[in-house]
């Protein structure tokens, strides 16, 4: 084996519960440029961003064909924000939080305001319910924010 770790191993038994967090790394070493420093960390942090999405897709697709059903997918979702005590200044969404059986991803988007297609697709899709206490208003400021639409939603 490379000794590359292999963040989503397939099991039968998903017991764990798979938490991918990310935002900005600190840069304690010296690098070419700031610039290609930054450019790397997000290639990377994007990238495991793409693995979580294909990985609570198939575990779906793969659900829903065992059960002979549509593939559907139902998600937990939050947002954070930095309050402001400025009545007429309102900071952006700064954490998007999805949770997904035993699967969470945890995306600090106040860092990365260019948002993969690949994530905006897996929002909108209606095939995806998203929970969440007072979702409504959270999926009004994602929209607002990024423009980032999500379509299915249930409050609890």
């Amino acid at each position: 084996m490379s000794g590359k770790k292999n963040l989503f191993p397939s099991t039968t038994h998903p017991l764990p519960l798979i938490v991918t967090c990310f935002g900005p790394a600190p840069l304690n070493r010296p690098s070419p440029s700031l610039s290609a420093a930054r450019t790397l960390r997000s290639i990377v942090f994007l990238t495991v961003v793409e693995q979580w999405l294909h990985q609570v897709k198939s575990s779906s697709s793969s659900s829903a064909s065992a059960a002979g059903t549509q593939p559907s997918l139902m998600a937990g979702l939050d947002i954070e924000w930095r309050p402001s005590f400025n009545r007429h200044i309102q900071n952006p969404v700064a954490t998007l939080q999805l949770s997904v059986a035993y699967h969470c991803l945890i995306f600090q988007l106040v860092h990365y305001p260019a948002l993969l297609p690949s994530l905006a697709e897996f929002l909108g899709d209606p095939r995806h319910v998203f929970v969440g206490v007072a979702i409504e208003s959270d999926v009004e400021k994602l929209l607002e924010d990024y423009e980032l639409l999500v379509r299915n939603t249930v409050d609890q």
